[in-house]
């Protein structure tokens, strides 16, 4: 009897170990449930789950904080009470998509909340299955991006406004790249980027892309020191500065586009050339009228012609200055000049255009009988000029030449002589200085003979 029992010990035995595995499985399955549920009621995300028809199954509280709907007032609702009225196709596209088994990620749409308000959001949703693997609904994973795309929004916008400034500036603007040598010293520079206004302010054309030493062989090398300076340092630099080999001068700022590591330099230039040409034509202005004081003063001490003279030539060596200088006064009934004061710089090269104290120049064949007329002339390359007396100057390497005429009365007793190596050397203001310089030793000249 004993031995008849066993078998039915050993059945119920089997039956309470399957019993207890159900119950702690069912426990796990409870946990995870539960663990399921929190983590998603904890969730800042919305997760809602729908059917293929677009009824809301669930809800949890990040799509309450996200839509401002209850639990209670979305399950059962369709999901068109959040789709704003020109997305509400969207809705029915997102369903035949899911009813194929497809799943659609990271999909940015707009959203409309309880209050009315419109809340974008990026939307994961995937399908799900039952059982037998048929898709009967969806899950729906919705954040806000409210922020983030207003973020992006304001990019754009400051993006549109730095393009905006970028394409209507009047001042040059650049982004280059420094390259430095093996020793780390600069060497050279490679354009970035540039704004429509970087070739008329600096006359280099197609300049992107660029190595500045292949477009300007001669810049100066000032100008790859500075740049490297404030590439290697951080410090931004405002300056003015003269480039010579685009024949230009600039205001400049500069500074380090990026980071520590960043070889990069924005850099807003204007070309100042015109101004700083009125500027030292203003310097060279008052140069000369202090020179002509002096000048003024220092002949009004003398009583001779021979010292007057002499103080005129060698000051307008020293300080105009002059390659070559003479006064010559004229003969009118002989029609010729005769050279009386040489000055003591060009002294070597009279004597070598036999051109030295008491030498006789003819007036009628050497074109200088506008001058004797009272006629400032000025030639600014005498090379090509077919008399003798010009041919004779350019002899000697002489190019550009002003006669003054010395005047009493409107009647010329002399002419002052000026010459420079330099084609084209003198400026309007000194030949005008000249002219006036001219009058005031016409003057001392006659008070002397007085």
């Amino acid at each position: 009897m004993v031995k008849g029992r066993k078998p039915q010990d050993a059945g119920q035995k089997a039956r309470g170990v399957l019993e207890q595995r159900v119950r702690e499985r069912t426990a796990e399955l409870l946990a995870s449930q539960q663990l399921l549920r929190g983590i998603v009621e904890s969730s800042d995300d919305a997760i809602i789950s729908k059917t293929l028809e677009g009824v809301i199954t669930s809800w949890n509280s990040g799509a309450e904080k996200l839509f401002g709907f209850s639990a209670l007032e979305a399950i059962g609702q369709s999901m068109q009470m959040l789709i704003p009225p020109e997305r509400a196709n969207e809705e029915r596209e997102i369903l035949r998509r899911l009813a194929r088994g497809e799943r659609i990620d990271h999909f940015e749409t707009v959203r409309v909340a309880k209050d009315g308000s419109r809340v974008e959001i990026s939307a994961t949703i995937s399908p799900i299955h039952d059982i037998h693997g048929q898709v009967v609904g969806a899950s729906k994973i919705a954040r806000d991006v409210t922020e983030r795309k207003r973020a992006e929004q304001k990019v754009r916008e400051s993006e549109v406004r730095y393009r905006i400034l970028f394409e209507t500036l009047m001042e040059g603007f650049c982004t280059i790249e420094m390259i430095f040598d093996a020793d780390g010293k600069p060497a050279d520079y490679r354009f970035l980027e540039i704004n429509p206004a970087f070739e008329g302010q600096t006359g280099l054309r197609n300049a992107q892309g660029k190595l500045m030493r292949d477009l300007a062989p001669d810049h100066e090398a000032h100008w790859f020191e500075i740049y490297g300076k404030v590439a290697l340092t951080g410090e931004p630099v405002h300056f003015e500065n003269e480039a010579r080999a685009l024949g230009r001068y600039y205001d400049v700022r500069a500074w380090r586009v990026g980071g520590t590591e960043s070889r990069k330099v924005g850099i807003l230039f204007s070309d100042i050339t015109a101004r700083k040409q009125a500027e030292n034509r203003l310097q060279a202005q008052l140069a000369r009228l202090n020179l002509l004081q002096e000048i003024t003063r220092a002949v009004g001490e003398r009583q001779d012609l021979a010292s007057i003279f002499q103080i005129v030539i060698r000051t307008l060596e020293d300080q105009l200055p002059l390659d070559f200088g003479c006064v010559c006064l004229y003969d009118e009934p002989t029609a010729r000049l005769t050279v009386t004061r040489v000055g003591l710089r060009s002294h070597h090269l009279a004597m070598e255009l036999a051109l030295t104290e008491q030498s006789t120049v003819e007036i009628d064949e050497n074109g200088l009988s506008q001058c004797v007329r009272g006629k400032l002339v000025y030639e600014p390359d005498i090379s090509h000029l077919p008399a003798p007396f010009p041919q004779r100057l350019a002899a000697g390497g002489l190019c550009a030449l002003v006669a003054a005429p010395l005047l009493i009365e409107a009647k010329t007793f002399g002419i002052l002589i000026a010459a420079r190596r330099e084609p084209r050397s003198f400026s309007s203001g000194e030949c005008e200085f000249l002219r006036q310089l001219s009058g005031h030793v016409a003057l001392a000249a006659h008070h002397a003979q007085l």
